[in-house]
C-alpha cells in the first residue's frame, strides 16, 4: 500500500494517481490510501489503511519503531483473530488529541505502556490482554461478547498472561458490579467453556487410568524415597548391599502400585466402560395401494397365472421304489439310512388316492 502523501513526496502529482486509478492502474482503498490491483486482498486491509491514513506522509516501518497511532479495540481484536466483532469504526489509540471527519475512523486519547502493546502482521495493536480489558470500556458492552474473544484467546497457541489481564480488568470491576479483576475474570471464563472443552478433549483423547496410575507410582517412588535412603544409611556399615536394599524394597512398592491401580481401575470403570445407545432404524412404511399400481410385463402376469392353473402330478405307486431308491443314492453317507417303510406307506397312500 502507498498514501497519496508518499506519492507527492517523490514527485508523483496528485492528477498522475488520478490518471493511474482510472486507467486501473490503482486501486483506491480510502481516500488518500492505494495498492496495485494485483496485490492480494487481506482481511486487514481495511485497519491498515485506517492505519496508514493517520499519518500519510511516513513510511509504515519508521511509524513500527515507536508507533503514535495503535490500533485498538474491535479493531485490535480483529487482527488477533480473537472474537467475532467487526472492526466499524477502526479504533485507533493516540498519545494526542485527533480529530477526523470519517465516520469508519475513531479517535481515542491514550497513553499505553509499551507492555501493552505488540506488532503484529506489520500493524502496532494492543496486545490481547489489554485488548479484552479495553473491551469492556466499551459504551453498552455485551460481556457474552468480550467472553467469546476471551475464549479465543485461551484457544491461541500463545500463552495468555492471565495475572496481567486480571490487573487490568480492575479498572472496570466495581462498573461492572464484581469485586475484583479476579472475578470478573472468573465470570468471563464460565461463559467461554473453555474448561469443559478442555475436560472433554482430556475424556476422550487420554486414557485417565492409565495417566493416573503413572502419576501415583511416581508418588510412590517419591515417599518411598526418604525411607530407602534413611534404610540405606542405617545398614551402611552392615553386609546389606544397595542391590538387597532394592529388592527388599520392590515388594513393598509393588504392593502399593498394585492397591493404588486397582482402586483407578475400579472408579473409572463406569465411565470407561459406557456404551452409545443403540438408535432403533425407523421402518419404512408404504403407501396403501402402492403395489397395486405396479404393473408386470405381460410376458410375466402370463407365466404367473400358467403356474397358478398348473396342477402338480401325483406320484404313481409303479414309480415309488424309483424314487426311493434314487433318495438313498443321492443322500449322503454321513447321514443315517431312511427308513424305507415311510417311502412304502407313502406310495400306498398315493395308491389309494389314485
Amino acid at each position: 500500500m502507498l498514501t497519496a502523501a508518499q506519492a507527492t513526496a517523490q514527485g508523483v502529482a496528485r492528477s498522475t494517481l488520478l490518471r493511474r486509478e482510472r486507467a486501473g492502474a490503482l486501486e483506491r482503498i480510502r481516500p488518500g490510501v492505494y495498492r496495485l490491483p494485483g496485490a492480494p486482498a487481506n482481511r486487514l486491509d481495511d485497519i491498515r489503511a485506517a492505519w496508514l491514513a493517520s499519518a500519510p506522509e511516513e513510511l509504515a516501518w519508521e511509524r513500527l519503531a515507536s508507533p503514535d497511532v495503535v490500533v485498538g479495540g474491535a479493531a485490535a481484536a480483529w487482527v488477533h483473530d480473537m472474537g467475532d466483532l467487526y472492526p466499524s469504526p477502526v479504533m485507533l489509540y493516540t498519545a494526542r488529541r485527533r480529530q477526523t471527519k470519517h465516520v469508519d475512523i475513531r479517535y481515542s486519547t491514550r497513553k499505553l505502556p509499551t507492555e501493552d502493546t505488540s506488532v503484529v502482521d506489520g500493524l502496532p495493536v494492543t496486545t490481547r490482554e489489554r485488548t479484552i480489558a479495553d473491551l469492556l470500556d466499551e459504551s453498552g458492552v455485551d460481556v457474552s461478547l468480550v467472553a467469546d474473544v476471551l475464549r479465543d484467546a485461551e484457544r491461541a497457541d500463545a500463552d495468555l498472561d492471565t495475572d496481567r489481564l486480571i490487573s487490568l480488568l480492575d479498572v472496570h470491576a466495581k462498573r461492572l458490579g464484581y469485586e475484583s479483576g479476579a472475578r470478573l475474570y472468573e465470570h468471563l471464563r464460565s461463559l467461554t467453556r473453555v474448561d469443559e472443552e478442555r475436560l472433554r478433549n482430556l475424556l476422550v483423547h487420554t486414557d485417565l487410568r492409565e495417566l493416573v496410575a503413572s502419576v501415583a507410582n511416581d508418588s510412590i517412588h517419591a515417599a518411598l524415597g526418604p525411607l530407602a535412603a534413611s534404610l540405606a544409611e542405617q545398614v551402611h556399615s552392615s553386609l546389606i548391599t544397595s542391590t538387597q536394599l532394592e529388592a527388599i524394597m520392590a515388594p513393598l512398592r509393588a504392593s502399593m502400585l498394585a492397591h493404588v491401580n486397582a482402586t483407578v481401575k475400579a472408579a473409572m470403570a463406569p465411565a470407561m466402560g459406557m456404551k452409545m445407545p443403540q438408535v432403533d432404524v425407523p421402518r419404512v412404511k408404504l403407501p396403501a395401494g402402492l403395489l397395486r399400481q405396479l404393473q408386470l410385463p405381460p410376458s410375466t402376469e402370463a407365466a404367473l397365472a400358467k403356474l397358478a392353473n398348473t396342477s402338480m402330478p401325483r406320484l404313481s405307486p409303479r414309480n415309488a421304489p424309483q424314487l426311493t431308491k434314487v433318495s438313498q443314492a443321492e443322500r449322503p453317507k454321513t447321514e443315517p439310512e431312511p427308513d424305507a417303510g415311510i417311502f412304502s406307506t407313502a406310495a400306498h397312500q398315493a395308491a389309494q388316492d389314485e
